[in-house]
Parts: structure tokens; C-alpha cells; sequence
């Protein structure tokens, strides 16, 4: 019987490589079936490692949520800041000015003319119109489903997961 800190060593490599970018799960499998246990144990070590996981990437999504707070707050105070430089710039009559630092101006905005439709779509030529396909209400054909058969949809088998409580 292997010593437990041999087992524990192996459990640790195998959650680093659990951990790895671009790592084969050939050699997750393999790695796995190297350590000695029972399946009931190497069961409750694999749970762990799950638990362990789905920590991380909540931990990893709420810092994500965090992160993009935070630029959205800075992109505020920056499209502050250049509001009002403009605002200054147009008041004082400096339009265009060079620094030690920086070179400053007021410049039109490129690309197409920003376009507005005024009247509805119905009031508009079809050759400026673009169509769009039919959609399928999935909601509207499981209630179909529900009451009768058709030829053009079915239900599937649903599938199967693993719960770990």
C-alpha cells in the first residue's frame, strides 16, 4: 500500500495538470489511473478537485465582473476628461495647439455620415429594405408538441450530467 503522502503528491500533480493550458486529456487519464486507491476514493479526491475548480472560476468570474467595473468607470472619467479639454478648447478659441508633450485638435469624425430614419419601415422603397428570414417560436412548437405529433419537429432524449453534492 502506497505511504499517503505519496498518494497526496499525486493528487496535487494531478490537479496542477487539471490547472494546464492545452493539456491532452490522455495524459489526465493516464495520470489518474497511475494513483493507487479505490474508485470510491479516487471518486471523492476527483469531487474535491471539481469543488476546488468551480471555486476558481467563480472566483475568476467575479474578479472578471470587478475588472470590467472598473474600465467602465475609467472609460466615464476619460471621455470626461476629453469633453472637457473640448469644451475648453472651443471656449478659449484654441482649436488646434501644440505642447511640449502633445499636439492638440478638434477634428471631425470619419467614416459614413450618421443616418436617421425618420418615417417606419413600411414607408420605406423594398429596394432599401433588406428581408430577413422567419424565425422559428421554439416556444409556440413544444406546445405543439406537447399536444400532438407533426412531421417537421420532435422532441429529443434529454441528456445526462453529473451531480456532485
Amino acid at each position: 500500500m502506497e505511504k499517503l503522502y505519496v498518494i497526496a503528491e499525486e493528487y496535487k500533480a494531478f490537479e496542477e495538470l487539471c490547472y494546464a493550458e492545452d493539456i491532452d486529456p490522455q495524459i489526465m487519464k493516464d495520470t489518474l489511473e497511475a494513483i493507487f486507491g479505490e474508485f470510491e476514493e479516487k471518486s471523492d479526491n476527483l469531487a474535491k478537485i471539481h469543488m476546488e475548480i468551480q471555486s476558481s472560476i467563480k472566483a475568476i468570474e467575479a474578479e472578471m465582473d470587478r475588472l470590467n467595473a472598473r474600465a467602465k468607470q475609467l472609460e466615464g472619467k476619460d471621455r470626461w476628461i476629453k469633453e472637457y479639454l473640448m469644451e475648453n478648447m472651443r471656449y478659449t478659441g484654441k482649436e488646434k495647439f501644440k505642447t511640449a508633450l502633445f499636439s492638440y485638435s478638434i477634428c471631425k469624425n470619419g467614416g459614413a455620415e450618421p443616418l436617421v430614419i425618420d418615417g417606419s419601415v413600411e414607408d420605406i422603397p423594398p429596394k432599401y429594405t433588406i428581408p430577413q428570414p422567419p424565425v422559428v417560436n421554439k416556444e409556440a412548437v413544444r406546445q405543439l408538441l406537447s399536444e400532438k405529433q407533426v412531421d417537421w419537429a420532435h422532441f429529443e432524449p434529454r441528456g445526462e450530467h453529473l451531480r456532485i453534492r
